[in-house]
């Protein structure tokens, strides 16, 4: 059985999307390489490395594909919105390869540069659809036949069964099937047609028959009491190659998220996560301080035209200054650019944005849909306040609320807030204390397996989020 996930560095991954990854960069690779080979003369050919470059090209275009979602598995499915993404992300590697060739010339120059250099660059992105296409539908049709396909049973409770089978049946964890439910209470009549999982009639003692008989690939355990699970039934599953699991590290594993209505204090205690030491730290503040350099590089043409915009949209300052709370629970001053009117709270007090808020100016409401308003808390960051990467800082007003009305809120401190999140690039924007709830499942996930490479993987994907918002208010 080829489970469908594989953890890297305390994070899951889609065996799949890395599958489809290196096959796409295989043929990415092999379509440089031609089209560098018949498009350049010889004497170039002496003095560029076309296997180098061609790897250059597949690894960019792997990571651009990656921060557009195009390895996500609701997008693979949707073919219209996977081939606007994929032109979009293969004009951008493109771009980004035809400036790297005529740097590479004029640093090397020789004596002829072919002007049939300036045309290769349609016909690869041309070759690049229909090579990727294929390999798409190639790719599809080969999950469809169930390569990377799971089936379920569920031991416990109907509740979390019902619940495991709607999310999983949802876009964020495609390609699952909830058998069904073994009820160890036996509580859940079997004739009753309209449960949302079916309840299977299993003799508790010869497990292995029944999970082969519906051909199970995985049991996941849903019940509080380990004295009433038939341990030396799951034993023999187990020892069989049947993947036993705990409901709440299954959730984790495929939905990226900590369930908070069934969080059990023993599983945070004995699951793996949570590491901390200086190389980490000091790994992150590095990480840090180079991104928000380079962001601060680059935006700042974009900073100085919002901040122009600002000034003439609206009287009033151009940045906006907020108490937040941050790790350990330690409030400071983030700055952001002002995106609503200066007597937003006059009236009122603090409250959430809310969708066609009033108090948003035109030019704020830009700003917030493509993030610029949140690039002056890069300064926060070099202060060392804040992280790039992180949960999203919130006012001491709502986190007093929000940790009476939510269990372990408090825990999502644990960490320094960030400009952009795991719970920001899964969730769009909450406005209530459920939209709270929600996004504070994500931001366990992060605070539990937390690393560098999780950093990353949130950087590129923010990408995304920016190009296509939802949610933002």
């Amino acid at each position: 059985m080829i489970y469908p996930r594989v953890r890297i560095f305390g994070h899951y991954i889609s065996r799949a999307s890395l599958l489809l990854g290196l096959i796409e960069g295989l043929m990415l690779f092999a379509v440089a390489h031609i089209l560098l080979s018949t498009q350049t003369s010889a004497q170039e050919a002496g003095r560029f490395s076309f296997s180098y470059f061609s790897t250059f090209v597949a690894i960019f275009c792997a990571t651009v594909f990656f921060s557009l979602g195009l390895y996500n598995r609701n997008i693979i499915s949707n073919v219209q919105i996977m081939i606007i993404r994929m032109f979009i992300g293969l004009v951008m590697v493109a771009i980004a390869s035809y400036l790297l060739i005529k740097f590479y010339f004029y640093v090397y120059p020789v004596e002829k540069y072919p002007p049939r250099h300036y045309f290769y660059l349609p016909a690869g992105i041309a070759l690049a659809i229909v090579a990727i296409l294929c390999t798409r539908i190639l790719f599809i049709m080969i999950a469809d036949l169930g390569m990377f396909h799971q089936r379920i049973i569920v031991i416990g409770r109907l509740d979390r069964a019902s619940q495991l089978r709607q999310s999983i049946l949802g876009d964020q964890a495609e390609g699952f099937e909830v058998v069904g439910l073994v009820d160890l209470t036996e509580t859940v009549p079997e004739t009753r047609a309209d449960l949302p999982v079916p309840v299977l009639n299993a003799d508790l003692n010869d497990l292995l028959t029944l999970v082969e008989a519906h051909d199970v690939d995985e049991i996941v355990i849903a019940e509080d009491d380990a004295q009433t699970l038939p341990v030396h039934a799951l034993l023999n599953c187990k020892l069989q190659g049947i993947r036993v699991t705990g409901y709440l590290s299954f959730v984790e594993r495929e939905l990226g998220r900590v369930m908070l209505d069934e969080l059990d204090p023993n599983w945070l205690i004995f699951s793996d996560g949570f590491d901390k030491s200086l190389f980490r730290d000091a790994a992150k503040r590095t990480f840090d301080v180079v991104v928000s350099l380079l962001l601060l590089i680059f935006t700042l043409p974009i900073t100085a035209v919002a901040a122009l915009l600002i000034k003439l949209d609206s009287p009033g300052p151009v940045f906006y200054r907020q108490e937040r709370v941050g790790r350990d629970g330690r409030t400071f001053t983030l700055t952001k650019f002002r995106s609503m009117r200066v007597d937003a709270e006059q009236v009122g007090g603090p409250r959430w944005a809310a969708e066609k808020d009033d108090r948003i100016t035109e030019v704020g409401a830009f700003i917030r849909q493509t993030r610029i308003d949140e690039l002056p808390q890069i300064i926060n960051v070099l202060r060392g306040e804040m992280s790039i990467i992180g949960p999203r800082p919130e006012r001491p007003f709502f986190v007093d609320t929000l940790s009476e009305a939510i269990s372990y809120y408090g825990e999502r401190h644990r960490v320094k807030p960030g400009i952009t999140g795991w719970a920001q690039i899964n969730y769009p924007y909450g406005a209530s204390i459920e939209d709270a709830k929600e996004k504070l499942s994500y931001d366990l996930y992060y605070v539990k397996n937390a690393s560098l490479f999780l950093d990353v993987i949130i950087l590129l994907q923010t990408v995304r989020v920016i190009l296509w918002p939802s949610g933002v208010r």
